[in-house]
């Protein structure tokens, strides 16, 4: 008999005569959420919705700040991690460059020095040889400028 009540039980509680009538709720939300009362969509469902609006905007702000932070942290640490052989390499270019400068000015110096008789006299190989210099110490700054601004801003991997 135990097995019959059983039996009886689980017919009556998966059978069909035994559901409950649900309310169609679906109307009055649709009411709800098409009153024009200023209030956004996603916040036309009550406290609820709210909180979670709110807890939505306080952890996208959370995670915006934490990544500029951690970004932050990382470009300080690279630009600490520039070692000192990449100084020297660069004041040694630095050096090289003033010294070749000083030499282009040194020469456009004499060169104006140089009385209108003298400067017949100069051949076009001197002039040549100066101009050629002279480009060749333009190249350098421009390649020494370059190299300063690969160090200072390093390029995103």
């Amino acid at each position: 008999m135990n097995r019959h009540a059983l039996q009886q039980v689980a017919r009556r509680t998966f059978g069909s005569s035994a559901r409950r009538q649900v309310d169609n709720k679906v109307p009055q939300k649709q009411k709800v959420f098409q009153e024009d009362n200023g209030l956004p969509i996603h916040l036309k469902g009550g406290a609820a919705d709210a909180v979670l609006y709110r807890t939505t905007m306080a952890l996208t702000v959370l995670g915006a700040e934490e990544g500029g932070g951690a970004q932050y942290e990382l470009r300080s640490e690279q630009e600490e991690e520039l070692s000192s052989e990449q100084e020297e390499e660069l004041s040694s270019e630095q050096e090289e460059e003033l010294r070749s400068e000083q030499q282009v000015e040194l020469r456009s110096e004499q060169q104006e020095e140089l009385s209108s008789e003298q400067e017949e006299e100069l051949s076009s190989e001197q002039e040549e040889e100066l101009r050629s210099e002279q480009e060749e110490v333009l190249r350098r700054a421009g390649y020494v400028v370059y190299e300063l601004l690969q160090a200072a801003f390093p390029k995103k991997s």
